[in-house]
């Protein structure tokens, strides 16, 4: 009887054993299954995760080269704008010294103008004709040639520097309104 209670004992352990074995397999290969797919979704984010960092990246890239870009252009704006100053003031400073040569000559011209009048023009006839010798005519025809030339002279210079003192305000306004 012992035998027969330590056989059926036997197989029990047997039996449950088996059947537990079982039953652990099969959640085992459940679990293996449910691992595996779990993995399989994982990966699915990983690959979406680095497809989104490399589209990020780009982007980075992207953006980087349009800063580089439109700092460049700020610092190429800023040469054209230092470049533009630097213009206007030597614009500015060629356009004084224009006024102040145009005021020296004006009242050169005025001096010049005010012994016109007060001598007259019939003084140019009154050198010539005071000559005492053809040669001597002849030179003082020449000296008064040279005064009416040199007269001539500063009436165009007068007006020329009045048209460049014109040109250099308006090309610094110009200028100025460009910046």
């Amino acid at each position: 009887m012992f035998k027969r209670i330590l056989a059926f004992t036997l197989m029990l352990c047997f039996i449950f054993t088996c059947v537990v074995f079982a039953e652990t397999a099969e959640e085992a290969r459940q679990k293996l299954n449910q691992l595996n797919q779990e993995k399989g979704n994982l990966q699915q984010k990983l690959d979406v995760n680095k497809e989104q960092k490399s589209n990020v990246v780009k982007d980075k890239k992207t953006t980087e080269a349009e800063i580089a870009k439109k700092e460049q252009l700020i610092a190429d704006m800023q040469n054209q704008l230092n470049e533009s100053e630097a213009r206007v003031k030597s614009l500015l400073e060629e356009h004084q010294k224009a006024v102040q040569t145009m005021e020296s000559q004006r009242e050169a011209l005025k001096k010049r103008l005010r012994t016109m009048a007060e001598q007259g023009q019939s003084n140019y006839l009154e050198v010539i004709f005071s000559a005492t010798s053809f040669s001597d005519v002849l030179s003082r025809y020449e000296l008064v040639q040279d005064v009416l030339g040199y007269d001539k002279k500063l009436l165009q210079t007068q007006k020329d520097n009045v048209d460049r003192v014109m040109v250099l305000k308006s090309a610094a306004e110009i200028e100025k309104k460009e910046k």
